[in-house]
């Protein structure tokens, strides 16, 4: 699990009220929902859309490490960085 970037406390404190306390907990929540929390506002909303793409591409490259492994043949889909 992500820890939830520095969108400031009162937007941090709104999202931890609401038991949201991961990025990945953030995921597939509408914008307009979280806006509603007081504390949060569109600044953090937009810290918290590029965390989310920045994880999502962070996912993508490690998974595609891993098929390239896996058609190599080595490490049997296990990620090997030496």
């Amino acid at each position: 699990m992500t820890a939830l970037p520095n969108i400031g406390a009162p937007a941090t404190r709104a999202l931890t009220s609401e038991g949201i306390t991961t990025l990945e907990s953030v995921a597939g929540r509408p914008a307009r929902r979280l806006l509603a929390l007081h504390g949060v506002g569109p600044r953090a909303i937009r810290i918290l859309t590029e965390a989310l793409e920045f994880l999502d591409l962070a996912l993508e490259l490690l998974e595609g490490l891993l098929e390239v492994q896996r058609i190599r043949g080595r490490g049997h889909g296990q990620l090997c960085l030496a």
